[in-house]
């Protein structure tokens, strides 16, 4: 359901893996950084993974027409510990 912004917020689904990988690729160009999935970036390289909805979800911000244009990420690290994402 969209709000009345015209914007929605869902859970990516695997037909979002391209604009799920443009988003991250700008978010970390946005902060200097280069993906580095083998490290301290495995979890948004490997997001399918990662959040797949059992310890973790990934959301995705869709605007007015329907274009994704933003990413969250909430996960589980331990028993009591989350993390979010942006």
């Amino acid at each position: 359901m969209r709000g009345p912004d015209g914007y929605v917020i869902r859970r990516a689904e695997v037909r979002d893996r391209a604009a799920v990988a443009r988003e991250l690729a700008a978010y970390l160009a946005h902060i200097g950084e280069d993906l580095n999935g083998e490290g301290l970036d495995h979890d948004i390289a490997h997001w399918e993974r990662e959040y797949d909805g059992a310890s973790g979800a990934l959301l995705v911000v869709e605007d007015p027409a329907g274009e994704i244009v933003g990413t969250a990420g909430t996960r589980l690290l331990e028993p009591g510990v989350g993390e979010i994402k942006r």
